[in-house]
């Protein structure tokens, strides 16, 4: 009685080991590679609608920054402007290093020093 409950444990074993090594083949060599592909195929479509959405997004934003530049007329106003609010800085700089240093150096006093 003993050997047969053996056998049948044996038998019992093998069997699940046989379906778990058959089970593991199909999974490994049939279902993961289809599984696979379609998990590829999945990504390459939503890395495509993902890509459409941000260029429609990209090309509103640029569409949206041109139309709120300002008229030519303003900017070519405020680079004037800036243009010469420059000129007038470096000429101010220019003038305190030419005429101001000699002048500074004529009316320094010792308690400058």
């Amino acid at each position: 009685m003993l050997a047969t409950l053996a056998i049948a444990l044996l038998a019992a074993v093998v069997s699940s080991l046989l379906t778990l090594g058959g089970a593991w083949w199909i999974y490994r060599h049939r279902v993961r590679e289809q599984l696979e592909r379609e998990l590829e195929d999945r990504v390459r479509s939503a890395l495509d609608d993902l890509g459409e959405v941000v260029e429609a997004r990209v090309r509103r934003g640029v569409l949206d920054a041109v139309a709120s530049l300002p008229s030519t007329e303003l900017l070519a106003d405020t680079t004037r402007t800036a243009a010469r609010t420059g000129a007038q800085i470096v000429g101010a700089g220019l003038d305190t290093l030419l005429r101001g240093g000699r002048r500074r150096a004529a009316s320094r006093t010792p308690d400058d020093e």
